[in-house]
């Protein structure tokens, strides 16, 4: 049976922040992703990002912790559950 990509997410949201989790891998993408953004913008405090197809929260998380005021979104409620959970237990502000 194949799966759509919102089942995919939610069946797996409880495993985004597990490290040993093959889904945590795309952790790994924003370091090289926002070494081009960072190009473009240098200095992401203060700005308004809103994040879609946030998922578990990665880049949300990133960005947060760069110091911009994020909004995420998303169509599984338990990647949502997921990514709120983490932001909290972090100490981030996001708004999911």
């Amino acid at each position: 049976m194949k799966r759509n990509d919102l089942e995919f997410y939610t069946i797996n949201a409880g495993q985004w922040w597990d490290e040993n989790a093959t889904i945590y891998r795309l952790n790994y993408l924003n370091p090289a992703r926002f070494n081009y953004f960072d190009r473009h913008l240098a200095h992401w405090r203060g700005v308004r990002v809103l994040d879609v197809g946030c998922s578990g929260g990665f880049t949300s998380e990133f960005l947060a912790q760069r110091g911009a005021i994020v909004a995420g979104i998303d169509q599984s409620t338990a990647c949502i559950e997921a990514a709120k959970n983490h932001g909290v237990q972090g100490g981030l502000t996001i708004d999911y």
